[in-house]
């Protein structure tokens, strides 16, 4: 998204192959590992769990690169198409093999078909020039590039570690505690609260990162900021519209439309989409920080979350579900309202 150069970007792509194929590879590694010595429970794997693993991985990373480059070029109407195709794929593929009685064994293969049922649509006929493109680009040349842009891997992976940990902590949490029944009513109300973010907001971050790149390349910093202002004010009202209905409506509607054992999971979901709609603020306008290579500064959001989130579970330690969801979910608000501060001042400052 940031080069001018195209000779840089091509470089930057089969720079990308390669991290693809690596990753992929110690990734199968791991899992065939972690399932041989029977840690974290999956000693009940596939021995050959591993061999999807390295497929699944490789397909969500050749999607990354060919979405990026899709969305360099403006060509939103492709994107919009691509998380349908993959959620679609996964749960033909799940229905089908549970059908089938197919078990473990389903549930590989339709990650394994999701990660890849983008790739004919995303990039099918760039899959093998970039392939080629990787094979022939001189190492010396990979290196200097990999120099050039280390502020990518040395900042956003460990970032995107500590993102994932945050992210995984309430779950957890909710079931060590609680209990699975308990972690079932949480994983559900969070699955319908976070919704609108995860179509809408990434719809939006689309578009905001493939003209907020644009008005960078070309200089325009005037116009990247009115950008920056005319996004975060349309992402609060959106916030608002969808957050009203899911404070009032959906808690009454809940226990009608999925049963009434499931009522408990609709008395949750007022916090969780409160927590929602901050996330619907800040998420598209997240990249920006990577376009302005300032990841360094969400090392700041990063650790102020996993603080909040430590200092919810222990405030919440013997206390009931719905008490546990109100402090996590204020932690992760608290955690957006550091982070849209750290995305201001990163505007600001251009």
């Amino acid at each position: 998204m940031v080069p001018e150069d195209l000779g840089e970007v091509d470089r930057l792509v089969a720079l990308s192959i390669w991290s693809t194929i690596t990753v992929s590879f110690l990734s199968g590694l791991l899992l065939a590992l972690l399932s041989y010595k029977k840690l974290f429970g999956l000693g009940v794997l596939s021995p050959w769990a591993g061999c999807f693993a390295v497929a699944v991985v490789c397909g969500l990373g050749l999607t990354a690169v060919f979405r990026a480059l899709r969305l360099r070029g403006g060509e939103f109407s492709v994107l919009a198409t691509i998380g349908a195709m993959r959620n679609s794929a996964n749960i033909v593929v799940r229905l089908a093999g549970g059908s089938f009685g197919w078990g473990i064994p389903a549930l590989l293969a339709a990650e394994l078909v999701a990660a890849w049922a983008a790739i004919r649509r995303l990039g099918g006929r760039q899959l093998r020039s970039s392939l080629q493109l990787a094979c022939t680009s001189s190492m010396a040349d990979l290196i200097k590039t990999a120099r050039r842009w280390r502020r990518f891997p040395l900042y956003e992976i460990p970032s995107q570690v500590l993102d994932q940990i945050a992210a995984a902590i309430p779950l957890l949490i909710v079931a060590d505690r609680l209990g699975s029944g308990a972690a079932g009513l949480y994983a559900v109300a969070t699955r319908f609260s976070t919704l609108p973010n995860t179509h809408i907001g990434a719809a939006v971050g689309d578009v905001f990162r493939s003209r907020f790149a644009e008005y960078v390349r070309a200089g325009e910093r005037r116009a990247a900021k009115r950008l920056y202002q005319r996004l975060m004010a349309r992402t609060a009202g959106l916030a608002l519209v969808v957050l009203v209905p899911m404070l009032w409506l959906v808690p009454q509607l809940f226990g009608f439309v999925f049963g009434q054992a499931w009522l408990r999971a609709g008395m949750l979901v007022p916090w969780i989409a409160a927590w929602g709609a901050s996330c619907l603020v800040v998420s598209p306008l997240s990249p920006l920080l990577q376009i302005l290579q300032r990841q360094n500064l969400k090392w700041i959001y990063d650790g102020s979350v996993i603080l909040a989130t430590a200092i919810a579970v222990i405030a919440a330690s013997g206390t009931d579900l719905e008490t546990h969801v109100r402090l996590l979910s204020v932690a992760g608000i608290a955690g957006n309202v550091v982070y849209f501060i750290v995305l201001d001042t990163a505007v600001r400052r251009i």
